[in-house]
């Protein structure tokens, strides 16, 4: 046993300085196991229905990373960070629930509800206000690049008289796909400032992204690469896989590099090193 250790993992005059792990065969084997593991976890996110990705885990936890994604994007800009509000939460929440059930995005609605009314039944008493809108797919990273991209909403993140906020995140369905409406909304006490703002916003100017129909292929494989639910775990463990395998063959070309200077074999070291580069590939992409 110890001696066909030896002869798989060390460059041994007994293998003719070839260890079995890195015979050109093998090498082959795992470059394309490795590739098939990486296209079936791609297939498996892009058949994933769409409406798995408007659960209400997910959205809760797209609604965390959107707070931490805006908080990012001022610290970045030297802007502090807006503190949570639990009644600005509450009016995000009316404001996307209406959204969602009357399928638009601006800054009225059908019914002519200003901010200032999902303001008032979340009893959020407001010195300044503001509000950024978002439908489309669901990602966090879609919906801040959106409002990045938009002058008035980008000018809402760098405002530097708000001081709090309140995200929500909510399915629903728009020319017959599942899709996200988003709504965060800033805030500044009252007796800290003064006067409204957003209320004459015109709509043009919202963040609405030109496709909202639906999720992206790749979209699809992006979130499930990052999410933490159980259904996407296998996305960790293929990464943990690939860490494994860069950490053993490199390890194995090291060492017998190390040991056996002058009887290396280049084409070994050749093709270990372009396995080695595939499997970084496959751990970013």
């Amino acid at each position: 046993m110890k001696k066909n250790l030896k002869l798989f993992f060390l460059a041994h005059p007994d293998n003719i300085y070839q260890p079995h792990l890195l015979h050109r065969r093998r090498t082959i084997f795992y470059g394309s196991f490795f590739l098939t593991m990486k296209a079936f976890l791609i297939v498996f996110s892009i058949l994933l229905p769409s409406g798995f990705f408007l659960t209400p885990e997910v959205l809760a936890a797209e609604q965390e990373k959107l707070l931490r994604l805006t908080n990012a994007f001022r610290i970045a800009k030297g802007i502090a960070y807006l503190k949570e509000n639990s009644e600005l939460n509450a009016s995000a929440h009316l404001r996307a629930a209406d959204m969602a059930v009357n399928q638009y995005v601006d800054h009225f609605g059908p019914h002519h509800r200003p901010l200032a009314y999902f303001l008032e039944q979340a009893n959020y008493q407001y010195g300044i206000a503001g509000e950024n809108l978002y439908m489309g797919p669901l990602l966090a990273e879609n919906i801040m690049l959106a409002w990045e991209r938009s002058p008035t909403h980008y000018a809402n993140l760098v405002d530097l008289e708000y001081t709090e906020a309140g995200f929500d995140v909510q399915g629903g369905i728009f020319e017959g796909q599942p899709i996200a409406y988003a709504a965060l909304h800033f805030g500044t006490p009252l007796g800290t400032a003064s006067a409204i703002q957003t209320e004459n916003i015109p709509k043009e100017t919202l963040a609405q992204p030109p496709t909202v129909s639906r999720l992206s292929s790749f979209n699809k494989y992006i979130w499930a690469r990052n999410s933490e639910y159980p259904l996407t775990q296998i996305f960790h463990i293929s990464q943990g896989i690939y860490f494994f395998a860069f950490a053993l063959f490199s390890g194995v070309l090291l060492l017998n590099i190390a040991i056996h200077v002058r009887h290396k074999h280049y084409h070994i070291v050749a093709q270990t090193f372009s396995l080695l580069f595939l499997i970084t590939i496959l751990i970013f992409v």
